[in-house]
């Protein structure tokens, strides 16, 4: 499978900007594998279907993201917003491109007591209103060549 250099290059800010929004969108689904439900099933006691669609939250999301963890979050979750199109390309999904937001999204407020203050140029649902990062937002938020929770699930395939 090839990967999309053009979109592998581009930065989102996966729940930083947005506070799982995918996770709450009534049009967000995910998959689960046949190991993942025998496995998540049995550890958590819940039922799961092989597609669970969100219609406004997903099940399995709690104050703090995925409540099955990072270690047994479901590689669908890991990898989105990256999904493989129709040429067996993996790229961004157009979900994400039109609703996920981007750096260019925000403006430097102000830098306060080693924290930047950024906010949002045009308010939009799936957008937080303010983000408060480490660092300058294009030296924190990666794209996606060099996140490293996407290059391990992509080693897994």
């Amino acid at each position: 499978m090839k990967i999309s250099e053009k979109w592998f290059g581009k930065k989102i800010l996966c729940g930083v900007g947005c506070n799982y929004f995918c996770c709450k969108s009534p049009s967000f689904r995910v998959e689960f594998s046949k190991d993942e439900i025998g496995y998540l099933s049995k550890k958590y006691n819940q039922s799961i279907k092989s597609t669970e669609y969100q219609n406004g939250k997903c099940g399995h999301l709690n104050g703090n993201g995925c409540s099955f963890g990072d270690d047994d979050k479901p590689k669908w979750c890991k990898m989105f917003p990256i999904v493989e199109n129709s040429n067996n390309r993996l790229v961004l999904s157009n979900w994400s491109w039109l609703h996920c937001p981007k750096p260019n999204d925000y403006i430097l407020d102000r830098i306060e007591d080693g924290k930047w203050y950024y906010k949002l140029k045009k308010r939009h649902k799936n957008k937080l209103d303010q983000v408060i990062l480490n660092d300058d937002i294009e030296n924190v938020i990666p794209n996606f060549f060099e996140r490293e929770d996407i290059q391990g699930v992509l080693n897994e395939r």
